[in-house]
């Protein structure tokens, strides 16, 4: 009698489930990739947003603090300010290699529905309407709101605007909220180190410079 020979191996049908198996693991195994690189990135961009708006705070900062309380051109106003834009003289960023004062101004441009920006421009000193740099600090806003803060004898009393004013406002505060996240208003709050002429008499009782 002939011994029976035995063949080893799969039959198609566990062929089959192995593939759709290996398939369903290599699916799951890419998707988890692809989640854990999407939040990967996400984190990153989180953070080098943070990290871009603590340098734009800062140079927000210094520009206020810098700020001069006398005006450029004789008889013009040193500062102006309302609800959604200011304009002020400071020393020139050192970028530009140059010395003396320069004319600046923060203001909201609106975008599409209600959303906003935070443009700052270098104005011409010579007058122009033109800027000579405008850069976008924040964006994709749907709150930018400005508001004045200036001691009185009753005490600090915050207005709206700041326009006629000989001076500057003893501090000045930014209410910024970025469209479509669900977090309270961030409030920037700067005070400008000198908000009187320093060319004047000042008066310590009426807080303004004698005549």
């Amino acid at each position: 009698m002939r011994p029976s020979s035995l063949q080893a191996g799969f039959s198609l049908i566990e062929v089959l489930v192995a593939m759709v198996v290996g398939s369903m693991l290599i699916a799951l195994s890419t998707s988890a990739v692809s989640t854990i690189r999407a939040r990967w990135q996400s984190a990153t961009d989180f953070h080098a947003r943070i990290e871009n708006q603590s340098r734009t705070v800062s140079v927000l900062y210094k520009l206020i603090e810098r700020a001069v309380p006398f005006s450029l051109n004789p008889g013009g106003a040193a500062f102006e300010g309302t609800v959604d834009e200011i304009r002020f003289s400071a020393p020139a960023p050192l970028a530009f290699e140059t010395s003396g004062l320069m004319r600046y101004s923060l203001r909201t441009m609106r975008l599409e529905g209600e959303r906003y920006s935070l443009i700052l421009d270098v104005l011409d000193t010579e007058g122009s309407s033109a800027p000579i740099i405008s850069e976008v600090l924040f964006s994709d806003l749907n709150i930018v709101k400005f508001t004045y803060y200036e001691n009185a004898s009753s005490g600090v009393v915050s207005q709206t605007s700041w326009i006629g004013k000989k001076g500057l406002p003893g501090m000045i505060e930014v209410a910024l909220k970025s469209a479509g996240e669900d977090q309270p208003v961030t409030r920037i709050k700067m005070r400008p180190r000198m908000t009187v002429d320093s060319r004047c008499l000042f008066d310590p009782v009426s807080r303004k410079c004698r005549l």
